[in-house]
């Protein structure tokens, strides 16, 4: 059973109580456009680290066993604000991790349908007859479906302990 919860993750005391009781915590929340961090890099890496302290704080002190970081593959050797933000989350859930609060991320690439999806841009372009610019020809794009990005946060629910990170 799955119950969202829609809060402002900046505000740490409006939103702490909301996870007793809770069996886990799936952190998904972030503002993830690699554009947002160019224009607003201060902004996107305050929202990101700020939100996710919270969250974790919130879920150790609420006794939630189980807390899962939905991270991105633009974590592995950052170049943007986004993959820096993730990279370093990714290090504070493997350090959050106690015997009694598992902790793990998972790495995603793109989620096709999911919102700002690359597959919608090009779709796009190639409708309006506009050019698609490769920056790089060895350039690699990896996509997943929303089932196996559904499949892998449950692989670590069930499997995540000390900050692994699943990819």
């Amino acid at each position: 059973q799955v119950e969202p919860i829609l809060a402002d993750l900046l505000d740490f005391e409006g939103f702490k109580h909301q996870l007793e009781g809770c069996d886990a915590v799936i952190h998904c929340a972030a503002l993830k456009h690699v554009m947002i961090g160019k224009f607003c890099p201060e902004r996107q890496a305050y929202e990101n680290v700020t939100a996710f302290y919270n969250i974790i704080r919130a879920a150790k002190t609420a006794g939630v066993p189980k807390f899962i970081f939905c991270s991105t593959d633009k974590a592995a050797q950052p170049t943007s604000v986004m993959g820096a933000s993730k990279h370093l989350l990714e290090f504070i859930c493997r350090d959050s991790a106690t015997p009694t609060f598992n902790t793990g991320s998972v790495r995603f690439a793109n989620i096709i349908g999911s919102s700002g999806s690359l597959l919608p841009t090009i779709d796009s372009r190639i409708n309006d007859g506009a050019d698609i610019i490769l920056r790089d020809e060895r350039m690699t794009r990896f996509f997943l479906r929303q089932e196996d990005a559904i499949a892998l946060i449950d692989y670590a629910l069930n499997h995540a302990q000390r900050g692994e990170i699943f990819i």
